[in-house]
């Protein structure tokens, strides 16, 4: 068995280590992945911290890593060496059920494999060198960089899913939070031929939703206050969809005052376990005729689906990148809400400073 650089969190106090892991061998229906870079995604954080009660330990995070396939196992088609390659958030599926045969390996009526959960903890993309099956291996378009690829792997297919499944062009569409999420949201469902509102709780983020092409720009009140702003109170009505990527509590019932008629509110955005429960009012529910729905990333169907429109429409991650050595100096910053004026970090494995040179070059086309 060979090995290789990881970076483990042993407890939800130890921090990450980088030590020496094995690597499993490479089986029938597996390929091999040598990594260039990982997203650092806040379910990293997470997941190393225990919040939503899930975790276990020793365990290697990761699910936004890009690279190269060094080796395929003898059953594997239409993969190869040397072919750029992303690894996401599902390593596997039971293949066989209604949403595994149509790609939505997200929806496997036995549960999907996480990439790192359960007693496949150790199997996280920080680490230089992964065998993973060869189904839940993405092609990566060449000439788009690494670092702008990362992040699409779950923020970009986060929000891509549901609004693939909701949106029609015409349509006025929401997206709650201008961040790691959001300002790829925006850029989705302008894509897809939408009107888009930005919200945000600052108003501070204006400037970049409309650079990431939102029509219109509303700050919201949080959790609990009365206080609502015209801007707001000019969207009542008026939106078809709204895609919530807030990972906190948002005044729900006012959003679905901002709907219209069959109109849905879809949370991604997920909060710590104990804030998990809604309260909404059913009347405005019923009578408006809404759906409050949900939405977990995505399977093979869409990944592939999103990254054509990523080429077609030039979608852009905001990133900064850095060495993977800073880790933990890096997701203790990204906790603070300091991603250095960009939107995601992305750890690499060697010279960061080509990797953000590339990045930049492409964000500016």
């Amino acid at each position: 068995m060979t090995t290789t650089t990881a970076y483990v969190v042993d407890s939800k106090t130890s921090g990450f280590v980088k030590k020496t892991v094995d690597v499993k061998p490479v089986g029938a229906s597996d390929v091999k992945v040598k990594f260039t870079c990982s997203g650092l995604c806040h379910t990293d954080l997470h997941m190393a911290l225990n919040d939503w009660g899930v975790s276990a330990y020793p365990m290697v995070p990761g699910h936004e890593g890009i690279g190269v396939i060094t080796e395929v196992g003898s059953d594997v088609k239409g993969k190869a060496v040397g072919q750029k390659v992303g690894v996401g958030w599902i390593s596997g599926s039971c293949e066989s059920c209604a949403g595994c045969i149509k790609g939505e390996e997200n929806i496997c009526e036995l549960g999907y494999k996480g990439t790192y959960l359960g007693d496949n903890a150790m199997g996280g993309t920080f680490q230089q060198e992964l065998v993973v099956s060869s189904r839940f291996v993405y092609p990566i378009p060449e000439d788009v960089p690494d670092a702008i690829a990362a992040p699409l792997l779950c923020a970009g297919i986060t929000v891509y899913s549901p609004l693939r499944k909701w949106v029609q062009p015409g349509m006025n569409v929401g997206i709650v939070s201008v961040g790691g999420l959001g300002h790829l949201g925006i850029q989705f469902a302008k894509a897809m031929g939408a009107n888009v509102t930005a919200f945000s709780t600052s108003p501070n983020k204006k400037d970049d939703a409309m650079k990431f092409g939102a029509d219109d720009y509303a700050v919201f009140p949080r959790a609990g206050s009365t206080d609502t702003t015209d801007d707001f109170k000019a969207q009542m009505g008026k939106l078809d969809v709204i895609l919530n990527t807030c990972p906190y509590e948002v005044p729900l019932d006012s959003f679905l005052s901002c709907l219209k008629a069959d109109g849905v509110f879809c949370y991604i955005g997920l909060p710590e376990s104990g804030l998990s429960e809604l309260k909404v009012n059913l009347y405005a529910l019923v009578f408006g005729q809404k759906t409050l729905a949900g939405s977990i990333v995505g399977g093979n169907k869409y990944i592939t689906e999103m990254f054509k429109m990523v080429q077609t429409f030039g979608i852009k991650s905001s990133v900064t990148c850095v060495e993977f050595d800073t880790i933990q100096a890096t997701i203790d910053a990204l906790g603070k809400g300091d991603v250095k004026g960009t939107y995601r970090y992305c750890l690499c494995w060697e010279r960061p400073e080509e990797f953000q040179s590339k990045a930049d070059d492409y964000f500016k086309r």
